[in-house]
């Protein structure tokens, strides 16, 4: 009887053919940006791209002819190299967007002016001025 063959964390990734999504505006965006990048320099373009992204070119293909689905971290990366245009609502549809996006917005309050800084360097606020009556 034949050994059964435990499924890798690659295996895992890949989703099945029926239910595969092309997402178009990456697949769109990786092709626009072979074209401006001239004949023959479309790897190199690619690549460059792919840095951007922190990732590898064959993810990003795989990315966008829906052979596997992104994780929100890297669907920001390339939402943010490809300056909007490809969205990570569309990488990543699963994953609660506006929850994250509000979150992204709240601010982070500015350090105690208090809290002594490294080199032995104290910042102060400065006292505002009392106005004379």
């Amino acid at each position: 009887m034949p050994k059964a063959r435990r499924k890798t964390s690659n295996q895992r990734a890949r989703i099945p053919l029926r239910e595969r999504v092309k997402i178009e505006s990456l697949h769109d965006y990786l092709r626009a940006e072979s074209r401006a990048a001239g004949k023959g320099k479309t790897l190199a373009a690619r690549e460059r791209f792919a840095r951007r992204c922190g990732t590898s070119t064959q993810y990003l293909t795989q990315l966008a002819l829906g052979i596997r689905r992104a994780q929100p971290d890297i669907a920001i990366r390339i939402e943010q190299a490809s300056y909007g245009i490809v969205r990570a609502e569309h990488l990543c549809p699963n994953f609660d967007w506006a929850y994250a996006k509000v979150r992204r917005v709240v601010q982070v309050p500015e350090p105690d002016a208090t809290v002594p800084r490294p080199g032995n360097i104290e910042i102060t606020s400065p006292v505002p001025e009392q106005a004379a009556a």
